[in-house]
């Protein structure tokens, strides 16, 4: 789906001019090793990570929350990472507490209320937001592309829903700023 997107806006990294700096940013290596990066979701072809040090609290009106953070997907076939910059809006009535609440699951199974809450959240997942792919690095950490740099826009934004790459990774922003399960 995001390897998609970046797909169809650019038609192919090729045909995206690049630089030559160098970034101590990101590399494959620190991804898959440093304990601050959190992979959230993993597919044959792509991986994302959080980077859980960039968690950040914008918003904390409760219900209401919303949270910046950085993810990188890595592309293993095109041996490239993207940065992606996301603000998650989260509204605590879709979370699984409050689905536990208002279901009144707290006496049951968690085999008997996953499919009620699993229900709700595929009705509502409770976040959204807007994902900036920002840069490309290569699998080093040397920037490919700056995207902001040269004012080019890909995004993704809207509803995250549950148990895609963006809604997972909000997740575990949610978790990180308030230590609850969203």
């Amino acid at each position: 789906m995001l390897k998609n997107l970046v797909i169809n806006f650019f038609g192919s990294s090729k045909e995206v001019p690049t630089g030559s700096e160098v970034s101590n940013v990101i590399s494959l290596y620190e991804l898959q090793h440093a304990e601050h990066f959190k992979s959230t979701s993993v597919t044959d072809e792509s991986e994302m990570f959080i980077d859980l040090n960039s968690v950040r609290s914008v918003e904390h009106n409760p219900p209401n929350y919303t949270l910046l953070f950085n993810v990188y997907l890595v592309e293993y076939k095109k041996k490239q990472t993207i940065e992606w910059v996301v603000t998650a809006d989260y509204d605590y009535e879709y979370s699984f507490g409050s689905i536990v609440k208002k279901e009144n699951l707290k006496d049951c199974s968690r085999e008997q209320a996953k499919p009620i809450i699993v229900k709700h959240k595929e009705q509502e997942s409770g976040i959204k937001g807007i994902a900036r792919a920002t840069k490309y690095y290569d699998f080093d950490g040397n920037l490919e592309t700056d995207l902001k740099a040269m004012n080019v826009n890909v995004k993704h934004e809207g509803a995250f829903e549950y148990g895609d790459p963006f809604y997972t990774a909000a997740h575990y922003a949610f978790d990180r700023a308030y230590h609850v399960f969203f």
